[in-house]
């Protein structure tokens, strides 16, 4: 297990795969960055007009940032999550808890792009969702929720919707998916 992993590049793509360490940063620009079977506490991964691509990692606390393009996360293991663009979508794809934490918070911002969360759950987990979308539609399908603050409009176009399962709270793995964007589609599916 390496202390730290950083790598900083101009007009060239990062790319790491199995790695194992206290943290791991990534930043580049006008390029991709794409991550597999990387595994740490803090994972922080920044470019502008490139994408991000995240399959098989772990990170207790993730942070991605791009400009211009699209983030794609699929089969990681988190507890926090931080995933923001602008001019691009964000899809995320079957989120586990990360070591025996209960709770996963995922905050999804971005604006002319729309936002896709497929959890793949089969599990018995409970979720709050707190979405906001302009110029565009909000759905939600996640079984047994209590809808906040929703308005007939927002899953229509635009709008603000707060909603969580029923005894949310109780539930022994919890997931807070906080998502928001401006002219795009919002989908969130257990």
């Amino acid at each position: 297990c390496f202390g730290g992993i950083k790598i900083d590049t101009t007009n060239g793509k990062i790319y790491a795969e199995d790695s194992n360490s206290k943290f791991f940063e990534a930043v580049t620009r006008n390029s991709n960055i794409e991550l597999m079977g990387v595994n740490s506490e803090k994972i922080s991964v920044n470019t502008k007009n490139g994408k991000i691509l995240l399959s098989y990692v772990i990170g207790r606390n993730i942070d991605i940032n791009t400009t211009n393009s699209i983030i794609d996360v699929k089969h990681i293991k988190v507890e926090n999550m931080n995933a923001f663009t602008i001019n691009g979508r964000i899809v995320i794809e079957n989120i586990q808890n990360y070591e025996g934490q209960p709770e996963i918070t995922l905050k999804l911002k971005t604006s002319n792009g729309g936002i896709k969360v497929n959890m793949n759950d089969i599990d018995n987990r409970g979720y709050k969702v707190r979405a906001k979308t302009t110029n565009a539609g909000i759905n939600i399908l996640i079984p047994e929720m209590i809808y906040h603050n929703a308005n007939t409009q927002s899953f229509k176009r635009g709008g603000f919707v707060e909603a969580e399962n029923i005894g949310y709270e109780n539930f022994p793995e919890r997931v807070f998916i906080d998502a928001e964007t401006v002219n795009g589609y919002i989908e969130i599916v257990k």
